[in-house]
């Protein structure tokens, strides 16, 4: 930065005392200063001109802090600007969420001008310091392989005893790449960065002391991208904590920012580790979900804490508990004098909560901005996402709002991406259909069709058979609208409208990458069902779903969109059809043996006939039944099973 030229500090907050207190302390001081009353505005003027610190406040209406910050993250130009937080917490857990978002330091409440001075002359040096960083990225792991690398794969490969095959698969892998290799070798990511730790006589450590973080040493996009975090060790030292000490500008940028004397005093987690500690960050590509006091029901309050809590906190405990209630899809549906919140839970809408319509247009507001969505268009159809981490676990939310006779409607799909694929078994499979399913993705080529109707699982059950197949050594290429689970290794494409990135552009584009497998999320038209076909007959492996009720009719379909039966005679290996049944009551339910009257019922469908059944007594009239499931905080007995019923009264059978 030219020393000439005065550094320009932009000052974020909603209230207007504070904007003219750090205005006037900064101008006195000698800087140039913008200001801007919300994260909106605040956005706007960054991406015109960009300041070299930014005062940002936390707790503002509609985008708080942490949403501002984390939008900075995504931007590769705004990445590296020292946010400064100012807020009237502080305590451990704030410094540990302006980490994750990306922010350089915090300032608490009320501002002293000694205090704000020291922080601003400081990060005026990390503005320079963080500015050469960026330029000196570099293409590390395009480098020649330095003989110390060599030597620690030897020093692996003795460690995991692998045998010929597996060494030669592995010997010619990366620095870059070095974690990926836990497939191959059967083991996992803990167990190779204590490898590294045991090679370069480094300490290993399983956790990262959130209280032992340095702010403002790095940037949060460079920690996150390089898998490394400032800390200070037992003794107070400064050190890092790092995943891959092989990467070499990473090394010379540690020694040339901290004086770091090699890589004495370094500490080796693995990335996982690091990767936690971000996982507040991608709340707020969207909302903030804090640690929710109150654990009661949303259901539970009252109307007038609905009045009175700020839009901020009821979306926050919406999400919370559909998380803890396992829902699917959220709904804000607007009526004629208010606004009622529904959740779906195992294919049925309940109502939540309902709110004054002022609020409810106030909720879906707050929802369309932490997704993307443009609030002031409120006619035209949109669809937008966000990621949220709630109780640990993160989740994606796709959004779609349209227009209705009483206002603006909005439906939120929930979605776990990094969920552990379940077992094709605890899916409902036999044994003997998922050994013929397996044998099928082993082949090289073919299409494998997964069908059912709307919500029936079928995206689940995809994603349990991608997770069989041998990634280290079959290109896995995907086509989606959007990703909804991530899968290691393989090569994830998702549909983007807005930027001109098309279903039929993707799936010409992926084709062409000679990919050994192809994933197509859903066959929609002519176009993409002869794109399935032909790359399935044409040498490679083609996976895909398709809507429809059963086996027979996916036949129909495939007709009715233009291909012909001789051609997918030709390349259709399986068809998996399937439905989504609802569990019976585990409190009402009664495992017996199976009855004679039974057997010869499920023979007409099955030649796996179950040994023991659950029934349910219908005893207990519908009145009663809902007091008992309230009473448990459970589901409602499923209207499936009240209809069978009708068929098999008084006793419904499922097996166990």
């Amino acid at each position: 930065m030219n020393s000439t030229i005065k550094p320009l500090i932009l000052c974020v907050d909603d209230d207007e005392v504070t904007r003219r207190l750090l205005e006037r302390l900064l101008k006195n001081a000698g800087f140039d200063v913008t200001t801007a009353k919300s994260g909106m505005e605040a956005l706007a003027k960054v991406s015109k001109k960009k300041p070299d610190i930014i005062l940002l406040d936390i707790i503002m209406p509609e985008m708080d802090g942490y949403e501002v910050c984390s939008r900075l993250q995504e931007n590769d130009e705004t990445s590296y600007i020292p946010v400064i937080f100012v807020t009237a917490l502080g305590d451990k857990q704030d410094k540990t969420k302006a980490f994750s978002a990306g922010a350089a330091d915090y300032l608490v409440k009320p501002i002293k001008k000694d205090d704000l001075m020291q922080k601003i002359r400081k990060h005026i040096k990390t503005d320079i310091q963080w500015k050469e960083l960026r330029a000196d990225a570099g293409a590390w792991y395009e480098r020649l392989l330095p003989s110390e690398f060599i030597q620690f794969k030897e020093f692996l490969f003795a460690q995991l005893s692998l045998g010929h095959e597996k060494k030669y698969k592995l010997s010619n892998i990366s620095p870059q790449k070095i974690y990926s290799i836990y497939r191959v070798a059967e083991t996992n990511n803990s167990r190779i960065a204590q490898y590294i730790a045991e090679f370069l006589k480094l300490p290993y450590i399983s956790h990262i002391n959130h209280d032992n973080i340095r702010l403002g040493v790095l940037p949060a996009a460079y920690c996150r991208s390089n898998h490394v975090v400032p800390v200070s060790d037992a003794s107070g030292k400064e050190t890092f904590v790092l995943s891959n000490p092989f990467d070499w500008d990473l090394m010379d940028n540690l020694m040339k920012l901290s004086g770091l004397d090699k890589r004495s005093g370094l500490m080796i987690t693995e990335p996982d580790n690091i990767d936690l500690l971000f996982e507040n960050e991608k709340i707020i590509q969207s909302p903030t979900i804090s640690p929710i006091k109150d654990r009661r029901k949303p259901a539970e309050l009252s109307e007038s804490e609905i009045k009175e809590k700020p839009v901020v906190h009821i979306s926050n405990i919406i999400l919370d508990r559909a998380v803890r209630e396992r829902v699917s899809d959220i709904h804000i549906e607007p009526k004629e004098v208010d606004t009622v919140v529904r959740f779906r839970i195992d294919g049925d809408l309940r109502d939540i909560i309902t709110v004054k319509k002022e609020t409810g247009i106030k909720l879906i507001s707050r929802y369309k901005v932490i997704g993307g969505l443009d609030i002031a268009e409120k006619r035209r159809p949109q669809d937008g996402a966000f990621a949220a981490v709630i109780a640990e676990r993160t989740f994606n939310f796709r959004i779609s709002s349209t227009s209705t006779p009483n206002g603006e409607s909005l439906v939120m799909r929930m979605l776990e991406p990094y969920e552990k694929p379940k077992e094709l078994a605890e899916l409902g499979m036999t044994e003997k259909q998922v050994n013929t399913l397996v044998a099928c993705t082993n082949r090289n080529a073919g299409l494998i069709l997964i069908v059912g109707g709307t919500g029936s699982g079928k995206t689940t059950t995809v994603y349990s058979l991608l997770s069989k197949i041998d990634i280290e050594i079959r290109s896995l290429m995907s086509v989606e609208n959007p990703v909804e689970y991530r899968i290691p290794l393989a090569n994830q494409h998702q549909v983007n409208e807005k930027a001109g990135i098309t279903f039929d552009a993707l799936l010409k584009a992926s084709v062409r990458q000679d990919p050994d497998i192809l994933y197509i999320g859903e066959i929609r038209d002519n176009y993409s069902a002869k794109m399935a076909v032909n790359f399935a007959s044409t040498g490679h492996l083609t996976i895909t779903t398709l809507h429809t009720s059963n086996a027979t009719t996916a036949i129909f379909r495939m007709e009715r969109v233009g291909v012909d039966r001789g051609i997918m005679a030709d390349t259709i290996l399986v068809v998996v059809a399937q439905a989504l049944l609802k569990k019976l009551c585990r409190d009402c339910k009664k495992v017996v043996p199976i009855s004679q009257e039974e057997v010869e019922m499920l023979s007409l469908f099955t030649d796996d006939i179950p040994s023991m059944v659950a029934h349910i007594l219908w005893v207990v009239q519908n009145v009663i039944t809902q007091a008992i499931m309230d009473a448990k905080g459970s589901t409602k007995f499923s209207p499936l099973i009240r209809k069978f019923l009708k068929w098999f009264a008084p006793v419904f059978l499922l097996p166990k």
